[in-house]
């Protein structure tokens, strides 16, 4: 996929660093996080402050367009290439599915507390979690029970993740749907369920 030339400057979703252990991840001019690490040495603990108003860069889906079961990665292309709410700088981006995840990924580094958290690098390694950019809804939530039927039928349209080297990654529920996915209500049906990442 590619960001067009006419689209110049920052993308909208981007990490900015304020000092050597500070900084932010802005959607436009709204922050979304704001982080500072602590501690000596490579495996310095990091603070973060989430905050309300993320906007996802995929649109809402219908249960309907999941059971239609398009080409995801295509779809999800399409659509980075024309938000304007999402990480893509001008150039060239590849899409690629993804099956499998080192141990943990799912259940303890499913960062859940909400809006603050703290994360523990691992020494010269980063970290390799998930962070949802919006509350993670309650685990009977109409949406949560429909996604869990959709895991059910192998509908479940795949999570995007953003990885980063900036920062922590980001994780965009399901095609742009509000959050739901706790580890208790949908981690063991997405077991081996596909991913894409960008």
């Amino acid at each position: 996929m590619a960001v067009p030339d006419s689209r110049s400057g920052p993308p909208p979703l981007r990490f900015e660093r304020i000092t050597p252990s500070q900084w932010v991840l802005r959607q436009d001019e709204r922050r979304l996080i704001q982080a500072r690490s602590e501690g000596d040495g490579c495996c310095r603990d990091l603070h973060l402050h989430r905050l309300p108003g993320h906007r996802s860069p995929l649109p809402p889906l219908s249960s309907a367009a999941m059971r239609a079961k398009p080409n995801w990665p295509y779809r999800y292309a399409r659509w980075l290439e024309e938000t304007r709410y999402g990480p893509l700088h001008q150039g060239r981006w590849r899409l690629t599915p993804r099956t499998t995840f080192a141990p943990g990924i799912w259940d303890g580094d499913l960062v859940h507390d909400w809006p603050d958290a703290t994360l523990e690098p691992l020494c010269g390694g980063g970290w390799h979690g998930i962070l949802p950019l919006r509350p993670l809804s309650a685990p009977h939530a109409p949406r949560v029970k429909a996604y869990r039927k959709h895991a059910r039928e192998g509908t479940l349209a795949p999570v995007l993740l953003w990885t980063t080297g900036r920062g922590p990654a980001r994780c965009t529920p399901p095609a742009g749907a509000e959050p739901g996915l706790r580890r208790r209500n949908l981690h063991p049906a997405l077991r081996g369920r596909r991913h894409c990442r960008i």
